[in-house]
């Protein structure tokens, strides 16, 4: 073998297992995260026949994922728009596969509703929904949650906000960032507790912060004065909660919500408007660009990775539900 070749390789290697935060101790196992696709929300969304107005041409993103093995990852991470996390990065250490997707469709069906209920307060409607609080599934060993939850623990406020639902949780946790401590009040049995973390890195996402835990809501519920529902299919978690509320908002007003553009994006909806940073920003701005999108509407606290990844298509940062209907509406 030509010796610089082979430093070519080795250094290629070394590079890829520092970025993926696995040197030293090689994983055996890997997720790749691929470009994904753009689905209508439109298309989506289902409202009553006599209330559905014309919509625009509004598109959740998602992110392929797949898992490798370590040669598999080494070659596949040299493709442009492809990231390699650990295995464990997204299917947490006492989960299979099964499990987390069902955890997963949890986050996803809960989206939804508050999707609803943000679009349907925007129209003008009274609705709310709530929980009873966030029950710990289990704990990701040598996280900080690991250091202070345990299983069937119940958290009812996070930073002295009181929390209801599983959402709610995940978007106070991703205000902060990787190193910042977040306060957590909480049921332990017939305790009441109060305890602080300190947030971690993302393995593969060293800019968004987690406590590594698992979570549910528990009783979970809404009010809707008007019967709304959005059909999934095989997308799962919480990332397309601000474009299905786009789209809820769209098919009930007059109209077409940016105008003749091509809009896609993504982020979390929390129950009062606020839009949540989402991991695998980058595989979605590709894939939305690979399919011709022409805006890409984005959580404000990962635009400047999304403004890496893009190459053609607007990134519009977006803060709150309110301001993706200005930026949409001045199209």
């Amino acid at each position: 073998m030509n010796g610089a070749f082979a430093l070519g390789v080795l250094a290629t290697a070394i590079a890829f297992l520092t970025l993926t935060g696995l040197l030293p101790g090689v994983a055996r196992r890997y997720y790749l995260l691929l470009p994904g696709g753009a689905f209508s929300v439109t298309e989506r969304v289902r409202v009553p026949a006599n209330l559905r107005q014309e919509s625009g041409d509004l598109s959740l993103t998602v992110v392929y994922q797949r898992p490798a093995t370590f040669p598999d990852a080494l070659l596949q991470s040299a493709r442009p728009g492809v990231r390699v996390v650990p295995y464990r990065a997204v299917i947490p250490v006492g989960q299979s596969e099964e499990e987390s997707s069902r955890a997963n469709r949890r986050l996803m069906d809960e989206s939804q509703v508050s999707a609803a209920v943000v679009a349907l307060k925007a129209l003008g409607y009274a609705v709310g929904a709530s929980g009873d609080g966030v029950r710990i599934l289990s704990t990701l060993p040598g996280t900080p949650a690991a250091a202070q939850f345990i299983r069937d623990d119940v958290v009812t406020a996070i930073d002295g906000e009181n929390v209801g639902t599983a959402n709610e949780a995940v978007e106070r946790i991703r205000r902060h960032r990787p190193g910042d401590a977040v306060s957590f009040s909480m049921r332990r049995g017939d305790q009441s507790l109060v305890v602080d973390l300190v947030t971690e890195s993302t393995p593969g996402s060293p800019d968004q912060p987690r406590i590594g835990a698992t979570i549910e809501t528990i009783n979970y519920r809404a009010d809707l004065p008007i019967e709304v529902s959005i059909e999934s299919g095989s997308v799962v978690g919480p990332s397309a909660g601000l474009m299905f509320a786009l789209g809820i908002y769209d098919a009930l007003t007059p109209g077409r919500l940016g105008g003749t553009h091509r809009i896609a994006g993504t982020g979390t909806i929390a129950l009062d408007g606020r839009v949540g940073p989402v991991d695998g920003i980058a595989q979605k701005i590709v894939g939305a660009e690979n399919a011709g999108y022409d805006v890409f509407l984005v959580p404000i606290a990962v635009e400047a990775e999304a403004r890496r990844a893009a190459r053609t298509i607007q990134v519009v940062p977006i803060r709150a539900f309110d301001d993706a209907l200005a930026a949409l509406t001045g199209m």
